[in-house]
């Protein structure tokens, strides 16, 4: 990893080749999207700047449309990339590295979550119902004909859920790739120093009173399934979940919880998602506790 970043630091041209490189790896892997094609636009932003991201954002998208062209695939893709994953984790990234806050980073990729839910709303006239067909296209398309009818009916009920669980994968992308690239960083420029950044990870007190809104009219009806309250509900719930990982990492670092603590966390929250709300609880509630804040892992030298 280290003569790796080392070598694409070195230059804008290595950025690029990676980037571009990276990204063809995520069409065959796509629940790696984020974290492929997108870790070293991150990784240059918070080293070199904003301008130096864009300008590795460029020329892997010229790179790659020339590349699609020539492959006879439709070029759109690229520009989906651009726009989806290169365009926020940038944006992400930039704000980590102007504010050297993790928290703030998470804002900005909830405002990226948040943005998503108001343009699916106002461009889709039934949101739930788009769903239904696009799912309804996969199965006949991805499914055995005798086997159809079943897969159809199962998936038509996911449907009311599938722009919450879609913005709960965009912003868990979106913060595990700008983290990964912070940790990179860090591994070269100042070893551990994530780590003390991440301790230090404080949502605003004032997100909570977002929740309880959220909360209200889930109890009074108007937060049903498709609904954007309900899809804004969740945004906030996995944004909270990344403050409750960080307090249980920071109560094992002061010697106030063992280390097998941790594996118990991971591993619960892979096997019983459920957990998820009890992490996201235990978040908000450190998030209205006072405490000190860590050093940085930024190094600008």
């Amino acid at each position: 990893m280290r003569r790796l970043g080392e070598y694409i630091l070195r230059g804008r041209m290595q950025a690029v080749g990676f980037t571009s490189l990276f990204t063809v790896c995520s069409m065959i892997f796509p629940l790696m999207s984020y974290l492929f094609s997108g870790i070293v636009p991150a990784l240059i932003t918070l080293r070199k700047g904003p301008v130096a991201g864009l300008q590795v954002i460029a020329g892997s998208l010229l790179l790659i449309v020339a590349v699609a062209l020539l492959a006879r695939i439709n070029p759109y893709l690229m520009l989906l990339f651009a726009l989806g994953i290169w365009l926020p984790t940038w944006f992400c990234a930039v704000v980590l590295r102007l504010t050297e806050e993790q928290g703030r980073m998470l804002l900005a990729a909830g405002l990226c979550g948040l943005i998503y839910i108001v343009l699916s709303h106002l461009l889709l006239d039934d949101v739930v119902q788009w769903w239904k067909s696009v799912l309804a296209l996969w199965v006949e398309q991805f499914m055995p004909p005798e086997s159809a009818g079943k897969y159809a009916d199962r998936l038509a009920t996911a449907a009311p859920m599938m722009n919450a669980m879609t913005i709960a994968g965009l912003v868990l992308s979106l913060v595990t790739t700008v983290f990964c690239a912070r940790w990179w960083q860090a591994y070269l420029f100042h070893p551990g120093g994530f780590s003390q950044e991440f301790r230090a990870l404080r949502l605003p007190k004032v997100l909570s009173l977002a929740v309880l809104v959220c909360v209200g009219l889930l109890a009074a009806g108007q937060a049903q399934p498709g609904s954007a309250a309900l899809e804004a509900l969740v945004l906030l719930i996995f944004l909270y979940v990344f403050q409750g990982i960080a307090a249980i990492h920071r109560l094992v670092a002061a010697g106030r919880l063992a280390g097998p603590w941790l594996i118990a966390m991971y591993a619960t929250l892979i096997i019983l998602p459920q957990a998820v709300l009890f992490v996201a609880c235990m978040g908000m509630v450190d998030s209205w506790m006072f405490r000190k804040g860590a050093p940085s892992a930024n190094d600008k030298s």
